[in-house]
C-alpha cells in the first residue's frame, strides 16, 4: 500500500538485483519513507541479468516478485518514460563520479522532479 511521502526513487536494475535490497526498498516505501518509481524496462533488466548469472533461477518466479511489486505500489511504473526530459550532468562525491539525471514531472504532482543517481566511476 502506498502511502504518502516527499521523496520519490528510482529503483534502478542494480538496485533491483539484489533479493534482500529488492524486499526491503518496497517494504521501507510502505513504511511512507519514499515512494518507489520503475519501469518496465528496469523490471526487464533486472530480471534478465538476474536469469543469466543465476540459471538456477526461475522467470516465473521472478516475474512473481515484479507482478507483486506492482500490485503493492501501482502507481510506481513509470510510463512513457523515455518522453520525459533527461538532463544528465557529472557529479564528484567522496573521490566517485557519478553520473546524474534530473527527472521532472513524471506522473507526479507538477511540483515534484525525480533524480536518478548511477555511480560510474
Amino acid at each position: 500500500m502506498e502511502k504518502q511521502s516527499k521523496s520519490v526513487a528510482l529503483l534502478d536494475a542494480n538496485v533491483l538485483y539484489s533479493a534482500p535490497i529488492r524486499d526491503l526498498l518496497p517494504n521501507l516505501a510502505d513504511a511512507g519513507l519514499y515512494l518507489p518509481k520503475w519501469t518496465e524496462l528496469i523490471h526487464d533488466e533486472w530480471i534478465q541479468n538476474l536469469l543469466s548469472k543465476r540459471p538456477e533461477l526461475k522467470l516465473h518466479s521472478l516475474n512473481a516478485a515484479k507482478n507483486a511489486m506492482n500490485a503493492a505500489f501501482p502507481d510506481a511504473d513509470i510510463k512513457d518514460f523515455f518522453q520525459h526530459a533527461v538532463t544528465p550532468y557529472l557529479h564528484l562525491i567522496s573521490g566517485h563520479l557519478f553520473l546524474i539525471h534530473s527527472l521532472s514531472s513524471i506522473g507526479l504532482c507538477s511540483n515534484r522532479s525525480i533524480t536518478i543517481i548511477e555511480n560510474i566511476a
